[in-house]
C-alpha cells in the first residue's frame, strides 16, 4: 500500500514539475531614478555608479519572486541627469536620472516591465536618498529626435516619431519621423516657375509620374527628384500692388476627375510686383480631401456588370462627394450601390459584408456586416455601428447605406471594404436578408444553399481622406475615433482588440503567437495526459501485484490450517 502512495506522489510531482518554456523578449527600455533634492555631476562622471545602481535595482526586482521577473543579462547607460520633469506628482526639487538599458531574454515584455516599475517599492537608494523608477516619457520632456513637425509618441521604454502626410519622411538614422520635409520646393521668376518635388513621397501613394501635372506642365524625373519648369499656365489675380500666379501639383486634372487610388493636390503660389520684380514665394501644403473608389465588376453570366459606389454627404443622397469634397470625423456619409445601367428586375444588390480599415497604415479592420446582415453590438463596437443605417437591402438594384465618418489611430485616411453579390429572386425566394437574431444562422444558410448558382460577387474599396485641420482628440489606439449622437468622441475598437478602463483600444495576443500558445498548450496537455495514463496504469499493475501477494500468503495460511 505505501508502494503505491509512494509512487501517485511521484506521479503528482512529475506531471506539475512539466510546464512550457516561457517566451522571453529582448528590448531596449529607457528608464528614470528619481530621488528627492538637488544632485551634481553629470551623465560622464557618475555613469559607471549609476550603471551599478542600475544593476541593484535590476537585481531587487528579480528576487521579488510576486513579480515572476527575471533577465537573462542587461546593460545600462546613464544618458542624463535632469532637475526637472514634466510630472506634476513630483514634489520639487529633485533629481532625475535617465537610464537607458538593453534586456536580453527577459521573461516581461517592455509593457510589464513598465508596470513592474510603477507597482514596485525599491529599497536600493543614490546617495542614501529613496529612488522611484518610472518609464521616460521622451516626448512630454523634448527629449526625443522627432522632427520639429513631426508627432512623437510615447511608448513603454521608447516613442515614435511621425511625420504629418503632408510632409515626406526623409530620415536616414533607422527611426521614422526624425527629418520630415514638404515633398516640394520651388522658385519663381517673372517668366516661368521652377518646382521640384522629392518622388519617392508620390510613388509611396501609388501615383506615377507621369499622372503629376503642374498646372499643364510635365514633370522631368532625375533620380529621385521630379521638375517641373516653364509658365505652365498659371490661374492669375492681381490687386493694387501684386500679381499672385497660382498652381496646382495634382495628379486629378479635371474637376470631378475619378482617380482610382489617392487623390494629391498640392497648391503652387508665386507672387509678383505690379513692377515685375518677385517679392516672395511660399511653400505649397498638401490636401488630400478625397479618393474615389474602384467600381466593381461583378461577372454574371456572358456578360460583366458595373456596380458603382456612390457617395452623398445627405442622406436624400443629393449631394454627391466629389473631387475637393472634405471629410471631417463628423461627416455623414450616405452610399448608393448597384449598378449602373438596369439588368433585370429579378436581379437584386445585397452588400453582403462591409468592414473599415486604416488605408495608409497597417492595422485591422472593423467589421460591420457580415452575411448581409449588420454586426451584433457590443462596447468594443457600439458606437459607430449605433451610426449605421442600413435602409434598403437586397430588395432592389440599389443598396442604400448611411454611416459616420471615422478614422483609425495614427491614420488620416479610412477604407470601407465593400462584399457586393447579385441575387436572382426565383420561385418565391427573397434576396433580402433576414437578420432576425435567432433565425439568421439558419435562414442565410438556407439561401445560400438555394441561390449559390445564381449569386455573382466582386469586392471593392472606397478610401476617403480627412480633411487636414480635422483632429481626434481620443487616444484609440488599436481602434478608430466616431463622434456618437451626444457628438462626443469615442472609440471603436478592431475586431482583434478590446477597450481597456480609459475607452481606448488594446490589441489581444497577436495572432502567430496565439497559434504558437495554442499548440504549446496542446503539447502540455498532451504530455500531463500520458503522464496520467502512465500513472494509472502503474497503480494498476501495483495493485493487481499486492492482490496477488496478499491472495498468496492467505492461501498458504489457510493450507497450514
Amino acid at each position: 500500500m505505501w508502494v503505491t502512495v509512494y509512487f501517485v506522489s511521484l506521479c503528482v510531482i512529475l506531471a506539475g514539475s512539466i510546464h512550457r518554456a516561457e517566451p522571453t523578449y529582448s528590448f531596449y527600455y529607457r528608464a528614470i531614478f528619481v530621488t528627492n533634492g538637488t544632485t551634481t555631476g553629470n551623465a560622464t562622471t557618475r555613469g559607471d555608479e549609476l550603471a551599478n545602481t542600475s544593476q541593484d535595482i535590476i537585481d531587487e526586482l528579480t528576487r521579488n519572486e510576486t513579480l515572476e521577473f527575471s533577465v537573462a543579462s542587461f546593460n545600462a547607460t546613464l544618458e542624463l541627469i535632469l532637475n526637472s520633469i514634466v510630472n506634476p506628482s513630483f514634489s520639487y526639487p529633485v533629481s532625475v536620472y535617465v537610464v537607458y538599458f538593453r534586456f536580453q531574454n527577459s521573461t516581461k515584455t517592455a509593457a510589464e516591465f513598465t508596470n513592474i516599475l510603477r507597482m514596485s517599492s525599491i529599497e536600493t537608494t543614490i546617495n542614501s536618498t529613496a529612488v522611484s523608477a518610472y518609464d521616460f516619457d521622451e516626448c512630454r520632456n523634448n527629449q526625443s529626435e522627432c522632427s520639429d513637425v513631426s508627432t512623437c509618441t510615447n511608448s513603454d521604454g521608447s516613442y515614435t516619431c511621425t511625420c504629418p502626410n503632408t510632409y515626406a519622411d526623409r530620415s536616414t538614422n533607422g527611426i521614422s519621423g526624425t527629418t520630415c520635409e514638404l515633398p516640394t520646393n520651388h522658385t519663381c521668376s517673372p517668366n516661368q516657375i521652377d518646382c521640384t518635388s522629392y518622388f519617392p513621397y508620390f510613388s509611396d501613394l501609388g501615383i506615377n509620374e507621369t499622372d503629376l501635372l503642374l498646372g499643364n506642365c510635365s514633370g522631368s524625373l532625375s533620380g529621385d527628384y521630379l521638375t517641373f519648369r516653364g509658365t505652365c499656365n498659371p490661374t492669375i489675380t492681381n490687386n493694387d500692388t501684386h500679381l499672385l500666379y497660382s498652381w496646382n501639383l495634382t495628379n486629378v486634372h479635371t474637376s470631378g476627375d475619378v482617380t482610382i487610388g489617392t487623390y494629391v493636390t498640392i497648391p503652387i503660389f508665386c507672387s509678383f510686383l505690379v513692377s515685375g520684380n518677385v517679392s516672395n514665394t511660399y511653400n505649397g501644403s498638401l490636401a488630400r480631401p478625397v479618393v474615389f473608389p474602384n467600381d466593381l465588376f461583378v461577372n454574371l453570366g456572358a456578360s460583366v456588370v458595373d456596380i458603382n459606389v456612390n457617395a452623398f454627404t445627405d442622406s436624400s443622397f443629393t449631394t454627391a462627394l466629389s473631387a475637393g469634397s472634405t471629410i471631417n470625423t463628423d461627416t455623414d456619409m450616405n452610399f448608393q450601390i448597384g449598378p449602373n445601367s438596369f439588368i433585370s428586375e429579378n436581379l437584386k444588390t445585397v452588400c453582403e459584408t462591409l468592414s473599415s480599415s486604416a488605408a495608409d497604415t497597417v492595422s485591422d479592420n472593423i467589421q460591420l456586416i457580415s452575411g448581409g446582415c449588420r454586426e451584433a453590438s457590443t462596447s468594443n463596437n457600439a458606437a459607430l455601428l449605433n451610426t449605421l443605417s442600413i435602409n434598403t437591402q437586397g430588395t432592389g438594384s440599389q443598396v442604400e447605406l448611411g454611416l459616420k465618418a471615422h478614422f483609425h489611430s495614427n491614420s488620416q485616411t479610412t477604407s470601407l471594404n465593400f462584399g457586393i453579390r447579385i441575387c436572382l429572386e426565383t420561385g418565391g425566394s427573397s434576396c433580402e436578408p433576414d437578420c432576425a437574431p435567432r433565425r439568421r444562422r439558419t435562414v442565410l444558410s438556407f439561401r445560400s444553399r438555394r441561390q449559390i448558382e445564381a449569386v455573382a460577387s466582386g469586392s471593392g474599396i472606397f478610401t476617403f481622406v480627412r480633411d487636414p485641420s480635422d483632429v481626434c482628440n481620443r487616444d484609440c489606439g488599436s481602434g478608430a475615433c466616431v463622434y456618437d449622437a451626444l457628438r462626443r468622441e469615442e472609440c471603436v475598437c478592431t475586431t482583434h482588440a478590446y477597450k481597456d478602463h480609459t475607452g481606448s483600444c488594446i490589441l489581444f495576443i497577436g495572432e502567430a503567437e496565439q497559434k504558437s500558445k495554442t499548440l504549446t498548450d496542446a503539447e502540455e496537455i498532451s504530455q500531463n495526459l500520458l503522464i496520467g495514463i502512465g500513472c494509472l496504469l502503474a497503480i494498476i499493475i501495483i495493485s493487481i501485484g499486492i492482490w496477488y501477494t496478499m491472495r498468496k500468503k492467505l492461501l498458504k495460511k489457510a493450507l497450514q490450517f
